[in-house]
Formats: structure tokens, sequence, C-alpha cells
């Protein structure tokens, strides 16, 4: 008798130490809080794991539909990837789909890497972003005002590299730090789109229609060939080489 409850209290301690030894990680993907636990499969079906060692979350053809429930850090949204003070890096393919914002990083920086697709605004407070390679498209179709949640915003600075395929969204870019896109690439869409620093609401550098202070709808950014030739203030390429001024004027 005495052996058995000897061996009772062992299991008991060994599923405590088990508990207590669990870390738990300022990082949800869906509803599912991550921890070292999980890491190793965040949702169970062997599509998201997570590297504490790296703060990098991959995701391999995931599709993300279920937002964070309970106690968000952005309590007013339903926010489908959610970190707070995590240099968060993310890579591989995935789809987020659904909710009110798609990602939202705060007190921390984020790197992407990868095909990453979002139906809703993209969120990086109190951090910088960077935008290293593959493609992220943040779209939603019925994009005609500012209140369609469908855009990129960074409260520091937005890095877009080399390596990276396009850019695109079907709302706006703007940052209150600066916005660099490395020389490999161009602004697309709106034809003569550019960087501004428009200096208002807090807000530095975005991507505004040319010679305004309006940030532009439908930004994409991408590799295109450029030729020496300017007409006027803008780079023929082969993107607007068919309309180059916009206007239906130049070819």
């Amino acid at each position: 008798m005495r052996k058995r409850i000897f061996t009772l209290l062992l299991a008991l301690v060994a599923i405590a130490s088990g508990a207590w030894a669990q870390e738990t990680y300022n990082l949800w993907v869906g509803s599912v809080q991550v921890t070292s636990a999980n890491a190793s499969n965040v949702l169970g079906d062997g599509k998201v794991s997570y590297n504490s060692e790296t703060s990098t979350l991959t995701f391999n053809n995931a599709t993300i539909t279920q937002s964070v429930v309970g106690n968000t850090l952005k309590d007013y949204h339903k926010v489908l990837i959610q970190s707070n003070g995590i240099d968060l890096n993310i890579t591989g393919n995935v789809t987020i789909e659904g909710g009110d914002c798609s990602i939202y990083v705060l007190n921390g920086n984020l790197k992407l890497d990868g095909n990453i697709t979002l139906e809703h605004y993209l969120l990086v407070d109190n951090g910088n972003l960077t935008i290293d390679s593959g493609v992220l498209k943040v779209n939603k179709s019925d994009t005609n005002t500012y209140n369609t949640n469908v855009y990129i915003e960074c409260n520091g600075n937005i890095s877009i590299g080399e390596n990276v395929g396009k850019v695109e969204t079907t709302g706006y870019i703007f940052s209150k730090g600066t916005i660099t896109i490395n020389s490999a690439l161009t602004i697309t869409e709106p034809v003569g789109a550019e960087i501004i620093d428009i200096d208002k609401y807090g807000y530095k550098d975005c991507i505004c229609y040319k010679n305004t202070t309006t940030t532009a709808f439908g930004v994409v950014i991408e590799k295109v060939a450029k030729y020496n030739l300017w007409v006027g203030d803008t780079q023929v390429t082969d993107a607007n080489k068919d309309d180059v001024l916009g206007d239906g004027k130049v070819t």
C-alpha cells in the first residue's frame, strides 16, 4: 500500500514539475497561445511551429481563420496573429483570413520572409517592420474607404529588401518613421506614386499619389526592368512603358 502511495506521489510530482517547467510566450496564433509545450506543433496540424531561441514563427502552407479569444493585446479588434515584447520573425507560406487585424506586433520588431497573404491590416506598434524576402499581399476586394482595415502600418521604420518579389495592398502603406525600398524594386502602382514625408497626424513617410501628400490606395512594389530614360521625374520601366505618366499621353 505504501509503495503504491509513494508511486502515486512521484507521478504527481512529475506532472507538477512538467507544468512548472512549461514556458508561456506572449504570442498567439489564432486562438492558441504559444508555449514551450506546443511550440513544435502549435495548432496540432503540423503546419505551424515556433523557435523561441530565434523568435521565428514558421508556417507550412497554413491558413489561419480563428481570431484570438479572451484577453487580447488589442482587445477592440479580432486579431489573428499577435505578439508582445518579441522581435518576431515570420517565415514560410501562410494565408490569414477573417477577423479585423491579421498581424499585430506590440513592443517588438517584425521581419517577414515568405509568401504571406493577409485579408486585413498589418500593424507594428512600437517597433520596425522588415520585409526581407518573398511576397506580401494585404488584399480585400471592397477597399474604397479608410475604414476597410486593409493597410500596412508601422510606428517605426519600414524596410523592403532586395529579395522581395512583391508587396501588394489594396489599401495604403504608412509609417511614423522612414520607408526604405531597395533600389532593385519600384513602386509600380499607382503610377507615379512615391514616398513622401507628410509630417502630419504623427506620421512621417507614406506612399502617396504623385506630387501630393494624399496616401495612395492600391500600392504595388515589385521588381521590374528599368530603362535609363525619364519623362519629367518619372523613370520609364516595363510596368509603366504603356502609360508612362498615368494620363494616357505618353508611351
